[in-house]
């Protein structure tokens, strides 16, 4: 909990919180691709949908779904040359969709589910949760959905009298997440009304990672045979045709700060990233950086454009915190008479079209791009500037 506490002071994170008469629950999301950051502020490991339940009494409870991990090949931990030390347990397809998170509530005993960054009742964008607690939130209402149409929802509820988190990941059958970059009203959409739910872990009362049982859900990722080899590894999901892999480790890859984190490792396939998400142009790879980082870039993009679409992400994070605090002084921006036009006046009107208006904006090369957002910025802080003055 006290790593949690000290991701509140932390610029790379997020936390969204909903208070009801009963408990106040926090969600705690990460904004940062960089492992070096991972590494320096340790805190950002356990802030993948991490929620945080305070009941009336003042009791803390915390369910933890799966912590950070990492890309073979982005960390010094995950070399190829390091992994090949170490021996693969199990396996599993990596499914291109949406981490949804299910729990019980200590307080009310109810099936609670949530996404990396937003609880049941926070809808898809934007940070006022329902007053009542409603499903608002539209991969939870897709969760629910597929446990009701495939009377399932039983059978969680059982696994969960003996489980403290259970991950599953929702995937929109013929529509990717990484092409939701583009179209993200859409996506929900579709995950609303016919997302599937497969099973990928459970996090044990005692706090370990644990692999699903063999046909204990009706859809779980599909298991490969462990290769001898993280070389060998690479290059079988790299002729699959899919997103790639996750390899379950019987010893962790991770030490020093990182050590503790759950013994995973992503294998990613350059092809699927480039052909099948569309990633075949200046634009599209500028989209989805602002949309999700640079994590998955690591190793197919060159080092120096890397680092500059890093600064990128950061910088347009920044923006998005700026236009958000405009927002909230929307009112003191019209008492006061203060003009804001273009594409920040368009962002405070319908944030959730912000993306979309700085990607068709931004210059196409990357430095232009990066120059743009700062200058977007800077405009932001004299606004704020004024209102504070």
């Amino acid at each position: 909990m006290e790593l949690l506490e000290a991701c509140t002071r932390v610029r790379e994170a997020r936390v969204r919180c909903a208070t009801y008469p009963w408990a106040k629950y926090c969600v705690y999301t990460y904004k940062t691709a960089d492992w070096r950051v991972f590494r320096d502020k340790p805190c950002l490991l356990y802030s993948r949908g991490t929620v945080v339940v305070e009941d009336r009494s003042g009791g803390i409870h915390v369910f933890l779904p799966f912590t950070k991990f990492f890309n073979a090949g982005e960390t010094d931990y995950t070399l190829y040359n390091r992994l090949s030390r170490l021996e693969i347990g199990s396996v599993y397809e990596k499914l291109d969709g949406t981490l949804i998170v299910a729990w019980r509530d200590p307080v009310t005993g109810d099936l609670r589910v949530n996404t990396r960054g937003s609880l049941w009742s926070h809808p898809g964008s934007g940070d006022t949760p329902d007053p009542e607690a409603r499903l608002v939130n539209p991969f939870a209402r897709g969760l629910v959905r597929y446990l009701e149409e495939n009377r399932l929802k039983d059978r969680l509820e059982r696994i969960l009298d003996d489980k403290w988190t259970v991950m599953f990941e929702l995937v929109v059958p013929g529509m990717a997440a990484s092409r939701a970059y583009n179209r993200p009203e859409e996506y929900m959409e579709a995950a609303q009304a016919r997302g599937v739910a497969y099973l990928l872990a459970y996090r044990g009362t005692a706090g370990h990672l644990e692999e699903p049982g063999e046909s204990e859900w009706p859809h779980q990722p599909t298991r490969l045979e462990a290769p001898g080899s993280p070389e060998e590894l690479g290059g079988i999901v790299e002729g699959m045709g899919i997103e790639g892999v996750v390899a379950w480790y019987r010893r962790s890859p991770y030490q020093g700060p990182l050590e503790g984190i759950d013994p995973l490792v992503k294998f990613k396939s350059r092809t699927y990233l480039f052909r099948v998400t569309g990633l075949q142009s200046k634009r599209s790879i500028l989209a989805y950086t602002l949309q999700g980082g640079v994590d998955d870039l690591a190793g197919m993009v060159d080092p120096e454009e890397l680092e500059v679409l890093r600064r990128i992400h950061a910088e347009y994070q920044r923006l998005l915190r700026g236009i958000e605090e405009l927002r909230r002084r929307r009112e003191v921006l019209r008492r006061r008479g203060i003009t804001v036009r273009g594409l920040i006046a368009r962002g405070l009107e319908n944030p959730e079209r912000l993306h979309g208006e700085v990607v068709a904006s931004a210059p196409r090369d990357y430095e232009k791009a990066l120059s743009f957002l700062e200058r977007l910025n800077r405009t932001v802080e004299r606004i704020l500037a004024k209102l504070s003055g």
